[in-house]
C-alpha cells in the first residue's frame, strides 16, 4: 500500500468515515527518535515514512511499517499500517491499539506547535470515533516495562523514554494529565 498525506483536519474527516473491523481500546503515542526533526526537510514525508517501513521490514522482520500513522513536524499526517491491522508498537500491548508515531527525537528536540496541534486533533478524533476516555485509552510507550503496563515512566523499569522526556512537557502520566 502506498502512503497518503493528510492535514490533521483531513485525517479527522477520513477517520469519521472509517469502518473499524477490530475493537480499539488504546491509543499509543511514540516518537520516531530516528528519523528526527533535523532529518525532515518540509517535503520529504513519504521518503521518511518509506525509510521507516524499509527498516521495520528488512531489519526488524515486520510484515509492514510498525505504526498506523505518523505525524510530522509541520502537522502533516501520513498513513502507515492499515488501521484494521494491529500495530507493532509496544511488545505484548498491540491488540486493540492504534500506534501513532510523532516524527522527532523528543529526548533532545523540541516539538513545533504545528505538530502539537495536529497530535491533539488526531488523538481527539480517535477518542471520539472509538468512544474512548483519554485517561484510560491514551498510553505512552514509556509507561511499559518488559513485564507490561506500569502506568508511568520509571527510569529503572520502563523499556524506553519514548515518546521522549520533552514530549508535551514530559513522558510521565502527570505531564499527560497537564
Amino acid at each position: 500500500a502506498s502512503f497518503k498525506k493528510y492535514t490533521a483536519a483531513e485525517y479527522e474527516s477520513y477517520l469519521q468515515g472509517f469502518n473499524f473491523t477490530r475493537a480499539i481500546t488504546k491509543i499509543q503515542l511514540h516518537h520516531t527518535y530516528s528519523p528526527n526533526i533535523k532529518s525532515f526537510t518540509g517535503n520529504n514525508h513519504i521518503e521518511r515514512q518509506q525509510g521507516m517501513k524499509n527498516y521495520h521490514v528488512k531489519s526488524r522482520g515486520f510484515t509492514d511499517i510498525a505504526q498506523n500513522l505518523t505525524i510530522f513536524p509541520d502537522g502533516t499526517v501520513v498513513s502507515g499500517r492499515d488501521l484494521n491491522i494491529k500495530p507493532a508498537g509496544i511488545s505484548n500491548a498491540n491488540t486493540g491499539a492504534i500506534c501513532i508515531e510523532c516524527l522527532g527525537n523528543f529526548d533532545a528536540e523540541v516539538m513545533p506547535q504545528t505538530q502539537c496541534d495536529a497530535i491533539v486533533k488526531v488523538v481527539k478524533a480517535f477518542l471520539k470515533k472509538c468512544n474512548l476516555a483519554p485517561e484510560s485509552a491514551v498510553v505512552y510507550h514509556a509507561w511499559y516495562s518488559t513485564n507490561g503496563y506500569i502506568g508511568d515512566y520509571n527510569k529503572k523499569t520502563s523499556v524506553k523514554t519514548c515518546p521522549g522526556v520533552n514530549f508535551f512537557g514530559g513522558n510521565t502520566s502527570k505531564a499527560f494529565e497537564n
